[in-house]
């Protein structure tokens, strides 16, 4: 799915790929960790805006998917999907 379709925005912030946190992993290891993914295999990723990392970098609190307030959104079937 492309970013934007997605919801995703600029200055957005990756924390998680299927459960994974990918804080402190390369650039490329995360491109093959998604890309590792196939069809009809679900992808789920945990993204926070910049505000709120930015509240959470400061108080040195982790961001994980078992935060009360974290909402997981259900993928749309029916979108079009493109490849990285």
């Amino acid at each position: 799915i492309d970013a934007a379709i997605a919801g995703i925005k600029y200055l957005d912030h990756l924390i998680e790929v299927n459960g994974e946190n990918i804080q402190n992993r390369t650039h490329e290891y995360i491109v093959q960790l998604v890309r590792s993914v196939k069809y009809p295999e679900p992808i789920q990723m945990l993204v926070v805006n910049a505000r709120t990392y930015a509240n959470y970098k400061q108080q040195r609190n982790p961001i994980h998917r078992g935060l009360p307030n974290v909402k997981i959104l259900q993928t749309n079937p029916h979108a079009e999907s493109t490849h990285l």
